[in-house]
């Protein structure tokens, strides 16, 4: 027994320490596509309220849109139709165009063994109350994005971060 209470502190520091937030993501969701890609009729909507109760209606974010791809399948770049709606049912559309590979062809983003994530800023300094949602289309034929997997939205709380307590200076 003296053997396992001597380690309990640096478990506990363990857990501690990687269950705390490493960024200001306070959203994070994502859609998965078949090995046949994104039907283009499919309207992928992501609606991020409520948000956690510490956040108010008041805070702002950044919206990124986020994918997850296979090079030796996906497009150059993912060409977007996004609509925003807000509380009061209003619409805002707009494209957004999320680069997969540089101009000499190689993959952009994380990689994460086969896969690589790449994420663009949709929006900087938003507000987020209910009723907001946003719905993103393929413009690309489901042929050519054979490649994508998964499809998300992050939003980026700004407010400046306290200092980590385990963080060493």
């Amino acid at each position: 027994m003296t053997g396992i209470m001597k380690w309990m502190p640096f478990a506990i520091l363990l857990l501690i320490s990687g269950c705390r937030r490493v960024d200001n993501v306070v959203y994070s969701e994502f859609v998965s596509f078949g090995e046949e890609g994104w039907n283009p009729v499919r309207t992928v909507e992501f609606m991020p309220w409520p948000l956690d109760s510490v956040h108010a209606s008041s805070d702002r974010y950044d919206i990124l849109v986020s994918v997850r791809f296979n090079p030796a399948e996906a497009p150059a770049a993912l060409p977007l139709l996004v609509r925003q709606e807000d509380s009061e049912g209003g619409t805002v559309t707009d494209t957004l165009r999320i680069p997969l590979r540089d101009g000499d062809g190689d993959p952009l983003g994380r990689r994460s063994l086969v896969l690589y994530d790449n994420s663009v800023t949709f929006r900087k300094d938003t507000a987020i109350s209910e009723g907001f949602a946003l719905e993103l289309v393929s413009l690309l034929p489901m042929e050519k994005t054979k490649g994508i997997k998964d499809l998300g939205i992050q939003l980026i709380d700004r407010k400046p971060r306290k200092p980590s307590p385990f963080k060493r200076s």
